[in-house]
């Protein structure tokens, strides 16, 4: 979906201030920009409730936005704008509740195999002469018979964790050390850092967007005094690695595997 001028009515929620200007849909998200200073919401399409029609008039509509936790955002935009959101977010609730159906069957066929693997252990506990080998070879081979498709969910950064994550990006972008890049202060999932650079003493400050599994970057415009373009060319997903617990990532166009440590 292609950006969409806006203009904020009214909104409970902090998180969209009103001097955003325009809405996009795009990687499952909607985001929220300004065009006047640095603005920028994302709100997952699962935190969506739904969309009311409050007016429509002159090919002008009014309508709100609903999300969990009782938020809301009421919007003035075009018509054919509207109808376009309304369409994707009763699209995506159809889907949502599609998938809570297959995750709640799923819940179901692993409640019923962990009764089976309490009956197999019971019955191998019965039985004298049975080895911990077999005890452990009967419940593995329970567990490959058992439904597959779960969903391992990634971990939640803490704000340090994004803070940490943030900066290796970056010092791995522009080849700085981490030590010498600073935090800037946040907002929501954005990070904002800077560093001095030694060579002519000069500060450059960027910012993190860490939303959606992804990160990428914008830098503030000396000349212009405001925030550049997003660089979605950048944008790149990271990971967690629970076992050394640490993120790792790896920058487009180039094949070494950045390892920031949590």
């Amino acid at each position: 979906m292609v950006s969409i001028d806006i203009k904020i009515i009214s909104s409970n929620t902090t998180e969209i201030p009103t001097t955003a200007k325009a809405l996009k849909i795009e990687s499952g998200n909607f985001v929220f920009n300004g065009f006047t200073g640095f603005v920028k919401a994302k709100f997952s399409v699962r935190s969506i409730k739904g969309i009311k029609l409050l007016k429509n008039e002159d090919d002008i509509s009014t309508f709100t936005i609903e999300f969990t936790n009782e938020r809301y955002v009421t919007i003035v935009s075009s018509s054919k704008a509207y109808d376009e959101i309304s369409t994707f977010i009763s699209n995506s609730v159809v889907q949502q509740d599609v998938e809570l159906e297959e995750n709640t069957n799923k819940d179901e066929q692993v409640r019923i195999s962990a009764t089976g693997l309490s009956s197999i252990k019971d019955e191998l506990k019965n039985r004298p002469g049975v080895t911990a080998t077999l005890i452990v070879l009967g419940l593995f081979a329970l567990m490959i018979l058992s439904p597959t498709g779960e969903v391992v969910k990634p971990k939640t950064l803490t704000h340090q964790d994004k803070i940490k994550v943030c900066k290796g990006y970056i010092g791995a972008l522009f080849v700085k050390p981490v030590n010498i890049i600073e935090y800037n202060g946040s907002q929501n999932d954005l990070i904002y850092v800077r560093y001095v650079r030694k060579l002519d003493n000069t500060t450059w400050s960027y910012v993190c967007d860490l939303s959606g599994g992804t990160i990428s970057w914008a830098g503030w415009q000396k000349d212009y005094k405001e925030w550049g373009r997003w660089r979605e060319e950048d944008e790149i997903p990271y990971y967690y690695d629970k076992a050394n617990n640490t993120v790792y990532f790896t920058l487009n166009r180039r094949e070494s595997r950045i390892i920031v440590q949590l």
